[in-house]
């Protein structure tokens, strides 16, 4: 039988060998497929252009999710005037909470691109991603 300490050994350099692999295969696509004339502010671009998809289906998700919640928060309110005694009033209030801070979720994400990156940057629309 082997010694644990060999078998340790041999699992780094094995780990070792496949992220070399890895890197000279990344390497060798960004050679033979890329561009080779694009330069740094081209691939940011490129990256930040990649980003505005995802951007969209967050900002779609929490306008959803934020109306969920506010129908949720309606119905908690409605709940508690019928029965006050089983429903407490806290629940529908932190449900209108969270409602609302969804719903501005999209003008605070504007808002702080615009912020960290500058007014003038092309990879963020205006206060609305969507």
């Amino acid at each position: 039988m082997k010694n644990i300490k060999c078998i340790a050994k041999e699992r780094k350099y094995l780990k070792v060998f496949f992220l070399f692999l890895i890197v000279l295969t990344g390497f060798y696509s960004c050679l033979a497929f890329g561009d080779s004339t694009q330069t740094l502010s081209g691939i940011a671009g490129n990256v930040l252009a990649s980003f505005k998809p995802m951007a969209k289906l967050i900002t779609g998700g929490s306008f959803l999710m934020g109306l969920g919640f506010a129908l949720g928060a309606i119905l908690g309110f409605k709940k508690h005037k019928d029965m006050p005694h089983q429903h407490p009033v806290g629940t529908p209030i932190a449900l209108l909470f969270v409602a609302v801070a969804l719903l501005f979720l999209p003008v605070i994400f504007g808002g702080a691109g615009k912020e960290f990156v500058g007014g003038n940057a092309t990879g963020i629309s205006g206060t609305y991603i969507i």
